[in-house]
């Protein structure tokens, strides 16, 4: 069902078993240690998983939810992994989300969005409840802003996953459409995705992490629409970026495989519970009922899992939709 961008930005939570044995990894597992958090640590095939969830004690069944790290001895100088999430908005929206999942996993984010403000909020609450994160907030659709982004990046330590979250959804019919708005869907979305690919490519390529994992040397996602499959009026310009970050994330995978990155683009397939629509739509939101609407929460548990997909079996398009959303 092709819905309205306004409404976009799915469920994929079924992490794998955690892990019940210790391991000596000992000085990461406790800088990256959530308060009231338990963790597990086991090592097999030269990776490091541990599992964190937090002991709740009216919860009596708990989802452990599963990090694959490499080992230190391929961490330089034993630092975390870092993931770094462009397009960070709304403190309920998707880039949110996926920021607080990879930092309660135990890697270090770094936060980039057009506004600063809102990007440090969200790094201060990640911070808050006990995870590592730096705000470097930013325009990425500008070659010179994104290269003193990539280098602060670097810093951090070794980039292992990396995230495109940002776009933006304009809305006229065709004819009134101007030359403007959809050269900044374009240059949003596009020459942005581009640019923000490039920038962390060369840094996962270049980690110094273990490229003989079983997961890989990294992970590269992007954030799509049911747009970029099929095109809707009064959303050309929508429709045309997201088509085109759509074809770019499959050059790039067939172009990076082989060196161990793990590419993929998923196909947001409805309407996001979060902020963005709950201040356009809120009809919708209350129209949709009981998980009518896609949790942010369950969208970055995807991403999660998509960066920990064993390399003879990696997804290159995923796509996420509420069960009530007909398609």
């Amino acid at each position: 069902m092709q819905t309205d961008p306004t409404l976009l930005h799915a469920h994929y939570d079924r992490p794998a078993p955690a892990s019940t044995n210790r391991s000596a990894y000992t000085n990461h597992a406790k800088r990256r240690r959530w308060l009231g958090t338990r963790i597990n640590l086991a090592v097999s095939n030269n990776v490091i998983a541990f599992s964190s969830f937090p002991i709740t004690p009216s919860r009596s069944n708990f989802i452990a939810m599963n990090s694959t790290i490499q080992s230190s001895s391929s961490l330089p100088h034993e630092q975390a992994p870092v993931a770094w999430i462009a397009g960070v908005g709304a403190s309920a929206g998707l880039g949110a989300a996926v920021a607080r999942r990879f930092a309660e996993g135990g890697f270090t984010v770094a936060l980039t969005g057009r506004t600063a403000e809102r990007v440090a909020s969200i790094a201060a609450e990640i911070r808050a409840a006990g995870g590592v994160a730096h705000a470097l907030p930013g325009d990425i659709s500008n070659e010179a802003t994104l290269a003193k982004l990539a280098d602060r990046v670097r810093e951090l330590g070794p980039l292992t996953a990396a995230v495109f979250n940002a776009g933006g959804a304009s809305r006229a019919p065709t004819l009134e459409l101007s030359a403007a708005d959809f050269e900044q869907a374009w240059r949003t979305g596009v020459l942005g995705g581009f640019l923000f690919a490039q920038a962390a490519l060369r840094r996962i390529l270049n980690n110094g992490l273990n490229t003989a994992s079983s997961t890989g040397r990294g992970t590269l996602l992007f954030t799509g629409a049911t747009a970029a499959l099929r095109g809707k009026p009064p959303y050309a310009a929508f429709a045309a970026s997201k088509a085109a970050l759509r074809s770019l994330s499959q050059t790039l995978a067939r172009e990076f495989g082989a060196e161990g990155v793990h590419v993929a683009h998923i196909v947001i397939d409805g309407g996001i519970d979060g902020e963005r629509l709950r201040q356009s739509a809120p009809q919708r939101v209350q129209q949709a009922g009981d998980d009518g609407l896609l949790k942010a929460s369950a969208i970055a548990e995807s991403y999660w899992q998509l960066h920990h997909q064993h390399r003879s079996a990696w997804t290159q398009e995923l796509d996420l939709r509420p069960f009530k959303e007909t398609f």
